[in-house]
C-alpha cells in the first residue's frame, strides 16, 4: 500500500512539476517576443544589431580561446622555453575548444600540436 501511494504522489508530483515547467517556458517565450517587438519598435537598428551581437558571440568566444593560446605560445617564445603553466593553461583552453566549441579531440590535439611546433623547442628530461 505504501509503494502504490508513493508513486501515485510521485507521478503527480512530476506532472504538476512538467505542467508548471511548460506554463513558465511558454509564459517567458510570449514576454521575449513582446519585449522584442517594442524595441524594434523603439530602434530598429540598435536591436538589429543586439541581435547580431547575440548570433555572433560564439564565434568570438572562440576566436579568443584561439588568441589566448597564441598569447600563451609568444608568453613561451619570450621565456624562451614551454613549462608547467603554459601546459596547464594549453589544457585548459583545448577543453574550452571540445566542450565549448565543438572541436574533435584529434582536431584539438594537431591544432595544439602545431602550436607547440611553433614555439620554443621542447627540453625533453628523461
Amino acid at each position: 500500500m505504501k509503494d502504490a501511494l508513493f508513486a501515485a504522489i510521485a507521478r503527480i508530483h512530476f506532472k504538476i512539476i512538467n505542467q508548471i515547467k511548460v506554463s513558465c517556458d511558454l509564459l517567458i517565450a510570449v514576454i521575449t517576443a513582446l519585449s522584442n517587438c517594442t524595441l524594434k519598435m523603439i530602434d530598429r537598428d540598435r536591436m538589429t544589431h543586439a541581435v547580431s551581437a547575440v548570433e555572433q558571440y560564439d564565434t568570438i568566444s572562440e576566436l579568443q580561446t584561439l588568441n589566448d593560446i597564441e598569447q600563451i605560445k609568444n608568453d613561451a617564445l619570450n621565456i624562451g622555453e614551454w613549462n608547467e603553466d603554459h601546459e596547464v593553461r594549453l589544457n585548459f583552453f583545448g577543453n574550452i575548444l571540445c566542450n565549448e566549441h565543438d572541436w574533435d579531440v584529434e582536431q584539438v590535439e594537431r591544432y595544439l600540436h602545431d602550436i607547440i611546433a611553433a614555439g620554443p623547442e621542447l627540453n625533453i628530461e628523461d
